[in-house]
């Protein structure tokens, strides 16, 4: 069986229970996306590798949409393009922090537009749901 190339993303994501009093994942941390949006991270220092509940709830156009469960606040959700990332909060599409360009902030926009609804049942329920990217 052939495995495909993950691609490797720093990460200062939440980490999943018993992996420390701080919550966040160490520097020494990597988060991996692997061809079918399952995300783990992996500890550089000694190989380890544990599951993240970060689940990728959509793709499109090199964007990817998480929503992470486990964080508090206003419901919101993360946009990654590239080494560029967003925070966009769920009922007003604003972008609360990050660096995205404008273009892709727009392209995150339309989509969210579309799913308003489902993303905001998703971190009420806290169930995953993949939602179609623009057409």
């Amino acid at each position: 069986m052939r495995r495909t190339p993950e691609a490797l993303v720093f990460s200062s994501n939440p980490r999943p229970k018993g992996q420390g009093a701080s919550g966040r994942a160490p520097a020494h941390a990597l988060e991996t996306a692997d061809s079918r949006g399952k995300s783990s991270c992996l500890d550089i220092r000694v190989g380890l590798r544990y599951q993240l509940s970060v689940p990728v709830i959509a793709r499109f156009y090199g964007i990817t949409v998480k929503m992470y469960f486990r964080e508090h606040g206003v419901p919101h959700f993360h946009a990654v393009y590239g080494e560029f990332n967003g925070v966009f909060d769920v009922s007003t599409l604003e972008m609360i922090e990050g660096d995205l360009p404008g273009r892709a902030q727009r392209l995150v926009r339309d989509w969210a537009e579309r799913y308003r609804d489902e993303m905001a049942r998703m971190w009420k329920t806290q169930e995953y749901k993949l939602l179609p990217g623009l057409d």
